[in-house]
Order: C-alpha cells, then structure tokens, then sequence
C-alpha cells in the first residue's frame, strides 16, 4: 500500500469538518503550514564492518536502521516540538505511516511520516535518497479539520545537491553510519517541509 493510498484513507475526516458549525471556520481557513525540522538523526550500518580487511558483519552485531528528528509544528501559543522515530530493515526505509509524539504541552492534533524512494539524482541505497512525508491533523477540542501534507527529498554527503541535508560518517567498528543535518557535508540551509491542505 503505498503512503498516496494511506493518505487517501486518512484524509476522509476532512469532509466532515466541512459539514460543521462556523466555530472551525478560523482553522478552516489555514491552507498552509510550515513544519522546521531543527534535528534529523540517522544510524545504519555500512557496507564494512570498520574493522581492518572489512569482513562480513557477524550476524550478532546486525542492526535495522533507525531515523529519529524533531519537527517544530504552528500551535496557539507559538511553534510545539514533536518527536518521530522509526525502525525500517538494513537498505529499506519505512514506507507505512508512523505516529509522531508531542513533546510539549500545548500541541494539537496529530502528526505522523513516512519515507518514499527518492531516485531524482540516481539510484542510490535506500536510507540515503528518500522523501520524508508529513501528515497532521490540525483538533480544535475533538474535531479534527483539514489534514496537511508536505514531503522534501532527502539525500547525503554532498552539499553541491540542493536535498543533501544529511552528513553520514562511518563510526567506530561494528558501529556503522550515523548521519545528521547541518554539518559540513550538509547543504547550507534549513530542512522545512510545507504541508498544503487536503
């Protein structure tokens, strides 16, 4: 099921806030929002093991991949940090919908991601060329109302690409990659994502 058909389902409330008092019509009017993405972690494991001869990895120090960034979302009172984190296999990235979690009192609705395969500057693996999805809800008390999307292309290691946001390095041995935004082989600017309504 790809996350275009996920968000399909998940977009269906949206008409029923249509269909409700003018007490939403303030929240039904926002047809954007800004979400700052001020830290996005990666670990994975390299294709050595780090250790000299580069043996095959031990199948006891396997690891999946993990993403795990914080996304700084529009509330009433100013801007509301929530936290997302996910487990996909080695060389896959997580195609499903995962629940963010609020960090902050006074956040609203719900958020959650998915990743998408990025090919826009060639086949690359997985973890490293992707679209990061974002899906929220926007609740005034427990109706929901319209549902925003936006997506960015992500990819590594070289800041002459306009989506190269990720600086990965291999760590110690049997440690891998681990990869994080605004470091010297990041482009230089801010990781944001526009969610538009549905």
């Amino acid at each position: 099921m790809t996350l275009h058909t996920i968000f399909f389902a998940f977009t269906l409330l949206s008409p029923l806030a249509n269909a409700l008092p003018n007490t939403l019509s303030a929240l039904q009017t926002i047809t954007t929002e800004t979400w700052q993405i001020p830290r996005l972690d990666m670990h994975m494991m390299s294709i050595g093991t780090g250790i000299p001869g580069n043996p095959p990895w031990p199948e006891d120090s396997k690891f999946d991949s993990t993403i795990d960034f914080d996304v700084m979302v529009p509330a009433a009172r100013g801007l509301v940090k929530w936290n997302c984190q996910g487990a996909m296999a080695n060389g896959t990235i997580t195609e499903r919908l995962i629940d963010c979690v609020r960090s902050e009192e006074g956040g609203e609705g719900s958020l959650m991601f998915g990743m998408q395969k990025y090919n826009g500057l060639g086949e690359r693996r997985a973890e490293l060329s992707f679209s990061l999805w974002l899906y929220r809800n926007r609740q005034d008390g427990d109706l929901l109302v319209p549902t925003f999307s936006g997506h960015t292309a992500i990819t590594a290691n070289d800041a002459k690409e306009p989506t190269s946001y990720l600086t990965c390095l291999q760590g110690k041995p049997y440690d891998g990659l681990r990869c994080k935004i605004k470091s010297y082989l990041s482009v230089n600017k801010e990781l944001v994502i526009e969610g538009l309504a549905a």
